[in-house]
């Protein structure tokens, strides 16, 4: 009975796990959906000294264009900011 116990409480862990990794999953899609205009306005305020700007830029470029000499120019801002 103790290993039922056991194995349902697992089962139960790996079930809460599974859904709290797809509802991050779900924030990053939201937060990473840049268009060109929110992009733009993003990098206006990481040069005005915004730190989650200049973040969320190196993010994008990180993440999303896969592009690493833009993504350092940003992260290097924030952490000058931050």
């Amino acid at each position: 009975m103790k290993i039922l116990i056991l194995i349902l409480l697992i089962m139960n862990i790996n079930h809460s796990i599974a859904n709290d990794r797809m509802q991050l999953g779900e924030k990053m899609d939201k937060y990473m959906d840049l268009n060109e205009s929110d992009l733009i306005n993003l990098e206006k305020l990481a040069n005005n000294n915004n730190f989650k700007a200049a973040v969320r830029v190196g993010n994008y470029y990180s993440f999303i264009k896969r592009d690493s000499d833009k993504a350092l120019k940003w992260f290097t801002k924030a952490s000058e900011l931050g």
